[in-house]
């Protein structure tokens, strides 16, 4: 058993790993934080009298049983179940997600509902066509194509994508349309709308589960029980630079309460961006360096809306493909748990999506509300004058963007990565990876038994690896 493992980042990823090492009999854990609280994007945050997740967060159905039962363990009778009402914006108007097919055929019309379907039956018949004969490029646009047809694609996918993500389909890697839609067909999309397709776990497609007093509980409770086990977790802690050494990490520096550590670990488990860690371990001209800093990131503002109603509706989530309408998604923190706001008041959360070089990522929060004021009346979730107060919160590294070519960028990160037998990297950020909250958990339970395992990384890690890319992400 390793004698010290270091992980960097206190979100569900690092906090997961922390706590099966220490569930184990390994108290020589420290977990470094730069924030001064643990669950990164995943947390929840205190505003007056209000409890706020940054952003939309939810345990799905389709959570494996095994994480489900931590959760569980962790929260009893805190994990609540709700009902999944969410809501899309489609042809001016909202319909049920998940979907209603009836909803979706009534929202076309006849004569749409109609070139829909004879749009994916083409698509069917040209690939029959072409089978045996050289393909184009693929792309994620041509994925979504060959899955729903051109003009579902070009009604829902192409806008949505294009404005979450800043690229169109046909500039992004096929990868994308892989992780980010679960749906294999329009079969698929018609099977959810008449629930006629179930979770792998059983668990009813029609709810989630979530924390009583916000998703950051999860975080919180696992923090606990890694301290309660003997583990440390060290807020605000800084890391410095990374020793590597003949293909071992030798040593991690750090900044804590404005001193500086060195610890020399068995194992490195790093949560944090690939360009963060790169830029802590390898010299600027190393090929990994440059390859992580190109590869890219979505930002996200979140515009905090408060309103001195009890509810502005019984929606958890609205999304929102057309570009004329400044936010993807809203969601409202009351509908995720009632236990959260006081009655008398509610608050919507706008994520606005961008690029930290965009405008809208320095606007102040009196210009983001502004900005929003047309999209909230056009949509008529709100009328702005009945919000009483607005406030932001910023997400730089939000969302991993796949773009052409992105697999040779980090093919070149992941080859050093492998190159060092020590350091694993784990989660949204250390691995580019699109996940759901339990695959954070998954990935956090491999490396756990891989680093108490004592194999080497090409036995027991790289097979883990491999499952990985198999996740998908539910929305």
């Amino acid at each position: 058993m390793p004698d010290t493992v270091v992980i960097l980042g206190a979100g569900p990823a690092g906090l997961a790993t922390a706590y099966f090492l220490c569930k184990r009999g390994l108290t020589s854990v420290l977990v470094l934080e730069k924030n001064q609280f643990v669950g990164g994007i995943a947390a929840t945050f205190r505003h007056e009298d209000m409890l706020l997740d940054f952003g939309s967060h939810r345990v799905h159905p389709a959570c494996d049983d095994e994480t489900f039962g931590l959760l569980k363990s962790l929260l009893g009778d805190d994990l609540l179940t709700r009902p999944r009402r969410g809501a899309i914006w489609f042809y001016g108007r909202f319909i049920d997600f998940p979907l209603r097919i009836g909803q979706v055929a009534s929202a076309l019309g006849p004569v749409e509902a109609c070139a829909l379907v004879a749009s994916y039956l083409r698509t069917q018949l040209s690939q029959r066509e072409r089978f045996g004969s050289k393909q184009a490029e693929e792309t994620s646009e041509t994925i979504l194509v060959r899955r729903f047809g051109r003009r579902l694609y070009r009604l829902f996918y192409e806008p949505y994508t294009t404005k979450v993500f800043g690229l169109s389909p046909d500039m992004m890697s096929p990868e994308q349309a892989r992780r980010r839609v679960r749906s294999e067909s329009l079969l698929d999309v018609a099977k959810a709308a008449l629930n006629i397709k179930k979770t792998s776990s059983g668990r009813p497609p029609t709810v989630f589960y979530y924390p009583k007093l916000g998703f950051g509980q999860v975080c919180q409770k696992l923090a606990e029980a890694v301290e309660a086990e003997g583990g440390r977790i060290a807020l605000g802690a800084s890391p410095g630079h990374i020793t590597i050494d003949k293909g071992r990490v030798r040593s991690v520096e750090y900044t804590w309460c404005e001193k500086r550590f060195s610890v020399s670990p068995d194992h490195l488990v790093s949560t944090i961006p690939l360009r963060q860690l790169t830029s802590l371990a390898l010299p600027e001209k190393h090929p990994a360096r440059t390859a992580a800093g190109l590869l890219r990131t979505r930002a996200l503002v979140l515009l905090y809306l408060v309103v001195n109603n009890s509810s502005v509706g019984d929606r958890d989530a609205y999304y929102f493909p057309p570009s004329n309408i400044i936010f993807n998604r809203v969601s409202e923190q009351k509908n995720f748990s009632p236990y959260m706001i006081p009655d008398a008041k509610t608050c919507l959360c706008a994520d606005i999506s961008c690029d930290a070089s965009d405008p809208v990522w320095t606007a102040s929060d009196e210009r983001l509300f502004e900005l929003a004021k047309d999209s909230l009346r056009r949509t008529g979730i709100v009328q702005p004058e009945r919000v009483s107060q607005s406030f932001v919160r910023r997400i730089r590294d939000a969302y991993p963007v796949y773009s052409l070519g992105y697999e040779k960028n980090f093919g070149r990160v992941e080859e050093w990565t492998d190159s060092v037998e020590n350091l694993l990297t784990i989660g949204r950020q250390g691995l580019f990876a699109h996940n759901n909250f339990h695959h954070s958990i998954l990935m956090a339970r491999a490396a756990a038994e891989h680093i108490l395992s004592g194999k080497p990384k090409r036995q027991s890690w790289s097979k883990a690896r491999e499952g990985f890319a198999s996740f998908k992400v539910i929305d």
